[in-house]
């Protein structure tokens, strides 16, 4: 029997505290996977890791081989990719997805790539998502590869947010607070058991204290809000099938 994969959808805000909360969340698995890529549009996350490359338009101009960026991974284990918006991510992507996918083995029951994508709009863009990162997101399970997506921009009627295979296929979403109306709504139309958040609370620079944010687990249907209580201290709000265990 094949392993539950990690499949991650976080979304919120800028400055809601998803940064926050990824940086615990790739700490957590750090060896979770034998393969750990991570995909951003600049160097915030690369301290998780041990190589760094960067692809601005000149690299992304080129084609790359999903057997050669396997052997990359392969071979160094942990790497950091720095990608530049635009032209040329279509194709590395789909390139990355394969690689990815030709790393893992079908039926396992182990975790053996990680792959987290920040700013996942630019990269899993509505419509237009690479074959290869389908592959990933509908398959990976199988093949013991994970996934975590972080975007600000959930609800859009334009192209300027994620495919919606980004979030459908994510076992887990963590919601971070939002102010704009219509990706409140998208959050509670998809997912009808996490409160509005926009009646989350935003992080306090000043005091340093964290925000409120809701974890929920699509296959068992539960999941909690963290609140933040009047003194300070924090306490959880189960929702979902929790609510009537």
């Amino acid at each position: 029997m094949s392993r539950q994969a990690f499949n991650m959808f976080i979304t919120g805000a800028s400055g809601s505290g998803k940064t926050t909360y990824l940086h615990e969340v790739i700490r957590a698995g750090k060896n979770r996977c034998l393969f750990d890529v991570c995909i951003n549009t600049s160097r915030q996350l690369s301290e998780f890791y041990t190589h760094r490359y960067y692809l601005g338009h000149e690299q992304l101009s080129r084609r790359y081989d999903p057997a050669k960026l396997a052997d990359l991974i392969r071979a160094q284990r942990s790497i950091h990719f720095e990608v530049a918006p635009g032209d040329g991510v279509y194709e590395f992507m789909n390139s990355l997805g394969q690689a990815c996918m030709s790393l893992g083995q079908f039926e396992t029951r182990y975790g053996l790539v990680r792959i987290t994508v920040d700013e996942a709009q630019n990269f899993l863009p509505k419509h237009n998502m690479p074959p290869g990162m389908k592959r990933v997101e509908a398959e990976g399970r199988k093949y013991g590869v994970d996934i975590i997506k972080v975007t600000p921009v959930f609800g859009s009627t334009g192209d300027d947010t994620v495919d919606s295979a980004a979030y459908k296929q994510a076992t887990r979403i963590a919601i971070f607070p939002m102010g704009e109306q219509r990706q409140r709504e998208r959050v509670m139309q998809t997912w009808p058991e996490i409160p509005d958040p926009g009646t989350f609370k935003y992080p306090n620079p000043q005091t340093k204290r964290p925000g409120e944010y809701a974890v929920y687990d699509r296959l068992t249907g539960r999941g909690v809000v963290a609140r933040l209580a009047p003194d300070g201290s924090r306490y959880l709000e189960k929702i979902g099938a929790w609510r009537q265990a």
